[in-house]
């Protein structure tokens, strides 16, 4: 083998590789970009109706009330009405079901996502407070967001 042939081997090696990851960083970097936009769409089976939009939002003190009532929600009773409990306040030995933030968007049919530290995220419908999903990845996955077709087992 010359030297020549070695060289050229050597360089289209090295170019491919450097493709590989220069395309690996361009689609992460695209997906980070656009992470807002993924989300919404990933949550478009979560959002508020028209009917219940047309109502008043709850206060954000019943929201995390009913959070708060749903803390250890178990897949039994995501979508189910808040605990009767709502907007009490909680007993002095839950200091670690204090939440660490609300995200609250201007759209009216986004659903409240109220966060206790790392541990866990509910999301809330604002206008009846059940908790439609515990955390961004235990909310029901659809079919079609699956890529699946409808009817597949």
């Amino acid at each position: 083998m010359t030297l020549r042939k070695v060289f050229f081997w050597l360089h289209l090696t090295a170019g491919v590789l450097a493709g590989v990851v220069i395309l690996l960083m361009s689609v992460t970097g695209v997906l980070l970009a656009f992470e807002r936009q993924i989300v919404a769409f990933s949550e478009r089976d979560l959002r508020a109706t028209n009917e219940q939009a047309a109502r008043e939002r709850l206060p954000l003190s019943q929201l995390v009330g009913a959070a708060r009532g749903a803390g250890e929600t178990s897949p039994s009773n995501i979508g189910q009405a808040p605990p009767s409990n709502i907007g009490q306040a909680p007993p002095s030995n839950v200091g670690e079901a204090q939440p660490s933030n609300v995200v609250v968007r201007s759209d009216r049919f986004a659903p409240r996502a109220v966060a206790f530290r790392t541990e866990r995220t509910l999301l809330l419908n604002p206008y009846t407070a059940p908790v439609l999903c515990k955390g961004r990845r235990a909310c029901p996955v659809s079919q079609a967001q699956q890529g699946l077709p409808p009817g597949w087992p």
